[in-house]
This record gives C-alpha cells, sequence and structure tokens, in this order.
C-alpha cells in the first residue's frame, strides 16, 4: 500500500501510484481510452430529495462561480469530495476550476488540466484527482439521501462535485478532453433537466440525460456541455469520480492495486457489473 503521506511531493497521487504499480503499462494492454461507452442508469434514490440537498449545502456551506473563467456566469455549484490537507474554507470549492487558468485563451484553457498531468504537478494540485478523497462532514451529518448514495458505490470515490447551468446564459461549444491519460472513469449523474440540457461530442453524438439518471461517456473524446436554447431553467448534475483499479483504505490514508488492476478494462467492470452504484 502507498500512503498519501509518503508519496513525494513533486508528483500527483494519481501519477505516482500509475509509476510505482505500471498502470500504463497495463492501460496499454487493455486498449487504454481510444473507444467510447456510452452507458445510462435510472438512480433508485429520490432525485427531487438529492436536488432539494445540493442547494441545502449551497446555502448552508456555499457556493462557487467556476474559477477557471472570470466570465464563467453561467456554472456555479461545489466540490463536495476534499483535500483533507487543504484549508478548511477550501474544502467546498477547491475541485470547482482554479484561478491560473483566468489569463489563458480559450484554446490554452481547455488543454491546460491534461497538458498539466502530463507535464507533471505537485501532490494536491488542482489535477490531482486522487487527493480529493474526503467526503464533506456537512453531508455526512445533515444530507442524508446525497450520503446514501455515495455510500452505494462499491468502487472509491474522489473529486465529486455539483454543478449548476443557468439557462439563461450562453453554453456550448467549449470543446475539451477531461482525461486522456488516466482510468479514472466519470459519472453525470442528472439530478434536474428539462429536457434542452445534455453532452455533446465533437463528432455530433448528443445526449439529453433525463431527471435521475446517471451516464458515463469517454471524456477523453473531445466534448462540450450542451443546451439547446437559452431557457429560464437551472440543471444541476452531480460529477463523479470512481477509482476502478485501486482499493482506497481511508484509516491507512492509502492505495493498493485492487484484483481487477491490470485484467479488465474499466468501461467493461462497469457493463458487466462489477463496478455498482445508486441502487
Amino acid at each position: 500500500m502507498i500512503k498519501y503521506k509518503d508519496i513525494p511531493g513533486q508528483y500527483t497521487v494519481d501519477k505516482f501510484l500509475a509509476m510505482h504499480f505500471g498502470e500504463d503499462e497495463a492501460r496499454r494492454k487493455l486498449g487504454g481510452l481510444d473507444r467510447k461507452i456510452d452507458y445510462t442508469k435510472k438512480i433508485a434514490y429520490d432525485h427531487e430529495a438529492i436536488h432539494r440537498e445540493i442547494f441545502q449545502f449551497y446555502e448552508r456551506v456555499g457556493a462557487q462561480l467556476w474559477r477557471s473563467r472570470a466570465d464563467a456566469l453561467a456554472l456555479y455549484g461545489a466540490s463536495l469530495y476534499y483535500n483533507p490537507d487543504s484549508p478548511q474554507s477550501e474544502w467546498h470549492r477547491e475541485t470547482f476550476g482554479a484561478p491560473r487558468y483566468r489569463e489563458m485563451t480559450n484554446e490554452q484553457y481547455f488543454g491546460a488540466p491534461c497538458a498539466e498531468r502530463a507535464a507533471g504537478k505537485p501532490k494536491s494540485d488542482y489535477v490531482d484527482q486522487f487527493a480529493f478523497r474526503r467526503r464533506h462532514p456537512y453531508i455526512e451529518s445533515h444530507l442524508p439521501t446525497l450520503n446514501a448514495l455515495f455510500d452505494s458505490f462499491n468502487f472509491p470515490i474522489a473529486r465529486v462535485a455539483s454543478r449548476t447551468l443557468n439557462g439563461l446564459c450562453q453554453i456550448g461549444n467549449g470543446w475539451h478532453v477531461d482525461s486522456a491519460d488516466s482510468y479514472v472513469l466519470q459519472l453525470n449523474l442528472c439530478i434536474n433537466n428539462n429536457g434542452m440540457f445534455g453532452l455533446e461530442y465533437k463528432t455530433g453524438e448528443l445526449f439529453i440525460p433525463e431527471s435521475g439518471e446517471l451516464c458515463i461517456v469517454n471524456t477523453s473524446f473531445l466534448h462540450s456541455t450542451y443546451c439547446q436554447q437559452r431557457c429560464n431553467y437551472q440543471r444541476t448534475a452531480l460529477v463523479i469520480n470512481i477509482l476502478p483499479w485501486y482499493h482506497y483504505d481511508p484509516t491507512e490514508d492509502g492505495w493498493e492495486p485492487n484484483e481487477y488492476f491490470g485484467k479488465i478494462h474499466p468501461f467493461d467492470m462497469v457493463t458487466q457489473g462489477i463496478i455498482r452504484f445508486g441502487d
């Protein structure tokens, strides 16, 4: 097991684990991320209750405009998982964009996180996906439906955020990839939708999820948030990252490969029912 405290400061957690356990070679043997997955599932939890609890979190803990762009008025939300080494004042917003991107052009900005991961960033940096590993204590003590939803996942969760879009603002054409070098699975849980909001691949495929529907798409392909037209509606979704190849021990604060590491592609782990959630 590799403990957080033992990871050198010049490496992000995911980068160091990949180097130590040979994850890059294991991914290459299974085909990397060069195929798409279009998976949807209705969760068994009350999405209206989750919606109320998310807005309770905004009210009692805080909500944050997207910090990466000064003009990003269409998007606000909160970090629901946090890095325990961060100041408590940052817990609810530390994964909700990074101010260092504000001076970049759009072209630079949309490629920056992947480029930074490839070049290397220090432990606990904004792009360090595994570092944001603890559930916000307000969720555990005050938000039972959201807490139960997170408990339903049978693999470790990291870097969770709620994202609320204001339909009165311009939305779309923010083409980007979230990660082209990691087997972290990104789940998008639509909490509410009026049928106009979704996700669009650059190649043209479009996904319009229903309220309470969870989608997994391959965000290593160019994609963007989509809205059919401006509307007086605020759509909220959860973005949840799963670690399919690692076990995380919260007591030891460490990670080790699980039985599926290097043997089964994460997409196949979903379609075969190995990774379970929302039941």
